[in-house]
């Protein structure tokens, strides 16, 4: 009947656990499920810690808020301490108060008419964890010594709790990284935008004054000039094409805009951007050269270009 009434305890522990993602779903597990076997665990306190020097209350089964047993935090560096604590990070394994009486006047004593002498103190500790996440307070059953069997079943469900909050935790961490992740991006998006609107407008002002420029270039520009322009004209164009796409980029990426991908032809593309940079190498002995060949079955092409000195 014992065994069953502790697997029925593990069982109901496990389900439940299981179901948890964050530290306060699990503390509210906790304290829901142990409360429900108040024979080989009369009352329960759960500390987690702050830090090596503090720990906080995060939840409890079979006693009341406020009883001088259950105090909401606890200062590792009291001299007197309502439990203590400082035993599980000094040891690192379990710790058994036998002075209950001494040290409060009463205590709460579950199911039973005899309130409990004895209570035990155990890590919360996982095989990836260097120090206790916190200690789980389990006032003892009075009528039955603590063997084997009811140290494995204490050690059974502490070592659920402490895989449950390692998880839980390692879940925060990740949500954290996540979100942060989305903040970087979404500060990315409106640099991107900002710069490309910043951009855009100049590009766009001085545009207009090159294109009316080359419109009369035949009766105002000598050809020389007119080139010249025609390639600043054909540079800008191009810029503000790059522009354009990098604002396209960050409302993609914002989800305001569906991609829409097309067929490329690579060897006009290539043809394009050298041909912007023919009248740069102006140096003697220098050039430049491209080989552009179209694929007309396939729809592709490939392009090569570099420059040539002597």
């Amino acid at each position: 009947m014992i065994g069953e009434r502790r697997l029925n305890t593990l069982r109901s522990l496990s389900a439940e656990l299981s179901q948890t993602t964050t530290e306060q779903d699990v503390t509210a597990c906790i304290a829901q499920v142990l409360a429900e076997n108040q024979r080989d665990m009369l009352f329960t306190l759960t500390y987690l810690f702050s830090d090596r020097r503090h720990a906080r209350l995060a939840c409890r089964s079979g006693i009341r808020a406020g009883h001088p047993a259950a105090p909401e935090a606890i200062d590792l560096d009291d001299i007197n301490p309502a439990w203590p604590l400082q035993e599980i990070l000094d040891k690192k394994d379990f710790y058994l108060v036998e002075d209950l009486a001494k040290r409060f006047e009463s205590v709460p004593c579950g199911v039973w008419n005899e309130s409990p002498s004895r209570a035990i103190l155990l890590p919360i500790s996982s095989q990836t964890q260097d120090a206790p996440a916190g200690v789980i307070v389990a006032a003892l059953n009075p009528y039955r010594p603590l063997d084997v069997s009811y140290a494995g079943f204490l050690n059974l469900v502490v070592g659920q709790i402490a895989a449950s909050i390692a998880n839980a935790r390692a879940y925060q961490e990740e949500r954290k990284r996540a979100e942060a992740l989305a903040e970087i991006d979404r500060a990315k998006t409106a640099f991107f935008s900002n710069v490309s609107h910043e951009f855009r407008t100049p590009l766009t002002l001085m545009l207009g004054p090159l294109q009316d420029l080359l419109s009369r270039s035949q009766t105002h520009l000598s050809p020389t000039a007119a080139q010249h322009l025609e390639l600043v004209n054909r540079n800008g164009a191009r810029l503000l094409r790059l522009v354009n796409t990098l604002l396209d980029f960050s409302r993609i990426e914002a989800g305001r805009v569906k991609a829409v991908y097309q067929a490329t032809d690579v060897a006009a593309f290539t043809a394009e951007l050298a041909g912007s940079s023919v009248p740069l190498p102006s140096a003697p002995g220098c050039g430049w050269w491209w080989i552009a060949t179209p694929r007309r079955k396939s729809r592709t092409s490939t392009a090569t270009c570099g420059r040539r000195s002597s």
